[in-house]
């Protein structure tokens, strides 16, 4: 949310000078552990999550910190008035449900709720699954580094003994499939236009009791001069 200092119109001998607009946008910072591509044992498993605000000339009020399950539901909250850091240890109880969780953070001014920020986790262990990750492979190696961003909305294809399910990651760069039968599955991405694969494009992967994960990078064909937030999102370790 941007915080609008009206234009003030002043005249001075006849001559119309307008000040110029001032805008205070509070920035977020997240980071979170385990991070993808890794998860959170269900249960008794730890998620450490850290916000750091900055208000940007805004008066600090309060901080909302919210662990939200598969559904959207917020599953726990805390407020912490007039701090602007905090970090966070979650462990996860009894009888959660696997799936992809969200830790979510509003920075409250005075003014009201100023900024928001999202970070998602895996919660697994109480179900067989498969999660896959795309990744944009900046320096082709076929390997997700510190640093490389997901992808979203691309479309991954999963077939196994029953049948074939095909997906697009989300706005974190992941899709998963949980409550697998036990048996081989083949995982394949969707290539698109402009882009060249870095690891194969299809991977078996053998399933039983566990959550197996499935990572395909991309290079452009042609460098990227702009990436859109909306489009790549960062991946904090």
């Amino acid at each position: 949310m941007k915080k609008l200092v009206c234009t003030t119109l002043l005249t001075l001998a006849g001559t119309a000078a307008i000040a110029p607009f001032a805008f205070a946008t509070p920035n977020i910072a997240l980071d979170l552990n385990p991070a993808y591509p890794e998860h959170v044992e269900n249960p008794g498993g730890q998620m450490s999550a850290w916000c750091l605000v900055e208000p940007d000339g805004t008066t600090p009020d309060a901080l909302r910190i919210v662990v939200e399950d598969p559904d959207g539901g917020v599953y726990a909250e805390w407020v912490y008035p007039g701090v602007t850091e905090w970090t966070l240890d979650w462990t996860v109880p009894e009888g959660v449900a696997d799936g992809i969780w969200n830790y979510h953070v509003e920075y409250y001014s005075e003014d009201g709720l100023a900024a928001s920020a999202d970070q998602a986790f895996i919660v697994a262990g109480r179900t067989s699954g498969i999660c896959a990750f795309k990744f944009l492979d900046d320096n082709g190696n076929g390997v997700l580094d510190d640093g490389e961003l997901l992808l979203s909305d691309w479309e991954i294809c999963l077939t196994g003994p029953e049948g074939s399910d095909c997906d697009f990651t989300d706005e974190d760069g992941v899709t998963c499939w949980f409550f697998l039968a036990p048996g081989t599955y083949e995982v394949c991405e969707t290539m698109q236009d402009g882009w060249t694969n870095t690891t194969d494009l299809c991977t078996e992967i053998p399933v039983s009791n566990s959550i197996e994960k499935a990572m395909f990078g991309n290079m452009p064909v042609v460098p990227v001069q702009v990436r859109s937030w909306g489009s790549i999102k960062s991946v904090y370790r």
